[in-house]
């Protein structure tokens, strides 16, 4: 009883902070959402254990960065998703462990200064 209350009580908090949140959505432990509001995530979603979603958009406040996630996915333990602009994954997709999905990298200028 106790554990379904919780998870009933975490997806109305989730529909209220991500920008799209589906139905029988479920995450396992550990999941780390920067930005929920710029992630929709579909129906029939399971998101694996010490799983990462951040959005770091270019220009805050546009709305242009933003995760998507279609229905019928699960995201496997310790994958990572990063969006500066957008990232989608569609219906119908099976990740498994230990995936990094970004639409940038870091950059470095300068080569020859070595890194402190």
């Amino acid at each position: 009883m106790k554990r379904g209350f919780w998870r009933h009580f975490q997806n109305l908090r989730n529909r209220m902070v991500f920008m799209k949140y589906g139905r029988d959505v479920y995450f396992f432990p550990g999941v780390h959402v920067v930005r929920p509001q710029y992630v929709c995530i579909g129906d029939h979603v399971t998101i694996g254990r010490n799983v990462d979603l951040f959005v770091h958009p270019d220009d805050p406040g546009t709305g242009e960065a933003i995760i998507e996630i279609g229905n019928n996915v699960h995201i496997g333990t310790n994958d990572m998703i990063g969006a500066r602009k957008k990232v989608i994954i569609e219906e119908n997709v099976l990740m498994g462990p230990h995936v990094l999905i970004a639409d940038h990298s870091h950059a470095y200028e300068d080569i020859e200064t070595p890194i402190k």
